[in-house]
C-alpha cells in the first residue's frame, strides 16, 4: 500500500471517530471550500493546521479553508494559520 493511500485510510478512520461538533465543522469547511472554488475560480482546500501526517486531527480547531496553491506549498512543513493579505 502506498504511503499516500495509508495516509488517506488513516485520515478517513480518524474522521469516523469525530465528535458531533467536529463532524459539523468539517462538513461546513468542505461546503465552504466548494463555494469559494466556484465563486473565485481558484481551487481551495480544507487544510489541517497541524498536519495529520504529524499527528494532527480533523477536530474543529485544526481545520481551515485555504487556497490550494498555498496548501500545496505548505505541505506538512509548517503549522501556520492562513491569513489572507488584503
Amino acid at each position: 500500500m502506498k504511503l499516500c493511500t495509508k495516509h488517506a485510510v488513516k485520515k478517513r478512520n480518524a474522521e469516523k471517530m469525530l465528535a458531533p461538533l467536529s463532524k459539523f465543522v468539517l462538513q461546513e469547511a468542505i461546503e465552504l471550500r466548494r463555494i469559494r472554488t466556484k465563486s473565485t475560480g481558484i481551487m481551495w482546500h480544507v487544510d489541517h493546521i497541524h498536519p495529520v501526517s504529524l499527528g494532527g486531527s480533523s477536530k474543529y480547531h485544526n481545520l481551515q479553508v485555504v487556497p490550494a496553491k498555498w496548501n500545496q506549498q505548505k505541505s506538512n512543513k509548517h503549522q501556520e494559520r492562513y491569513i489572507p493579505i488584503i
